[in-house]
């Protein structure tokens, strides 16, 4: 007999291990398909990345390093920046120089607005009297003993003057009629200048109003030393657009009609007896014109003078500079 044949595998095994080999190799070509677009996906980002940077990073650096060689190495930006800061310093020494200005011509133009006097009042026993020094010359030797030499009206403005009067309410001011304010403005040698004659009366307050008034005062700190009494603040007008110191006047009487006068004193006359808390005469100087816009509209009047002030130093500095530089190019 002869020698055993060898076994032929069976079918179904070759055709599994095929299987098997033909799975590992779709297995592989998924997986380097998997690796290839791992690789892609990573070299987009890179590429957007780097994009990116040298959109938004890379190149505003280069412009900006080039910016500044070209600043501080570069003759033309030296000359640029020079000239850049002269203008920049003459545009402050302009604004510098009209703030003074405007401070110059504010403190000449514009005189004290308000001025007030305490008047002191006497009584003598039917009315109350007050004689209250206002201004005088030089030559007004007693008066300067009692009164710092201080002038108190400004020369040729005219004034709005108005009689203050604290008046406390009780039953004796209540029961009082119609009273006169006298007023008189005069010189050193006695001559009335002004003369007003105005009329006063109390208004009688509810008692309610009055009693919360006392309430409200006795709350207040004991340090104000105010009055637990209720008063009442009259303000009486008895001159409008009055000169109490004039140099040239064109109505004054005869013997200042060519040196001028000054209302030195003032004499105040209550014609009843009634109770008087303090009272003081109120000067309120009446602006016009340029003084008045100065006054009332400070933050617009500045600007349109510094406007102007800049204006005309620039226009004399580009001259200047204009005519400079003229100068040495015919020179050259």
């Amino acid at each position: 007999m002869g020698p055993p044949l060898p076994e032929r595998p069976e079918r179904p095994a070759l055709e599994a291990k095929k299987d098997a080999e033909a799975s590992d190799v779709l297995r592989r070509s998924r997986s380097s398909e998997k690796l290839s677009r791992i690789e892609k996906s990573k070299n987009v980002i890179q590429s957007s990345v780097h994009a990116l940077l040298d959109i938004f990073v890379y190149t505003p650096l280069s412009y900006v390093y080039g910016l500044i060689l070209a600043l501080f190495f570069s003759r033309t930006s030296h000359r640029i920046l020079i000239r850049g800061m002269i203008l920049m310093s003459l545009y402050l020494m302009s604004i510098g120089l009209a703030l003074i200005a405007f401070g110059g011509f504010y403190h000449a133009w514009i005189p004290n607005v308000s001025l007030t006097k305490d008047v002191w009042l006497r009584s003598t026993g039917s009315s109350h009297v007050g004689r209250v020094f206002l201004d005088g010359s030089g030559k007004d030797w007693p008066v300067w003993r009692r009164e710092p030499p201080v002038d108190f009206f400004a020369v040729d403005q005219a004034y709005d003057v108005t009689l203050e009067l604290r008046i406390p309410v009780n039953r004796h001011n209540l029961e009082l009629d119609n009273f006169m304010a006298d007023v008189y403005l005069e010189t050193t040698e006695g001559t009335v200048l002004y003369e007003s004659h105005r009329p006063l009366l109390l208004m009688p307050e509810p008692s309610s109003v009055r009693w919360l008034m006392r309430l409200l005062r006795t709350l207040e700190p004991s340090g104000r030393h105010e009055p637990i009494a209720p008063s009442q603040v009259v303000h009486v007008p008895l001159f409008t657009e009055i000169v109490p110191r004039a140099s040239m006047p064109y109505d004054a009487p005869m013997p200042f009609a060519k040196d001028g006068y000054t209302a030195t004193f003032a004499n105040v006359t209550l014609t009843a007896n009634a109770h008087v808390q303090a009272a003081r005469l109120q000067f309120h100087a009446r602006l016009s014109g340029i003084p008045s816009l100065m006054y009332y509209h400070p933050v617009l009047s500045l600007g349109v003078f510094v406007c102007l002030f800049s204006a005309v130093e620039f226009s004399v500095a580009g001259s200047m500079w204009l005519a400079t530089s003229i100068y040495y190019s015919t020179r050259t």
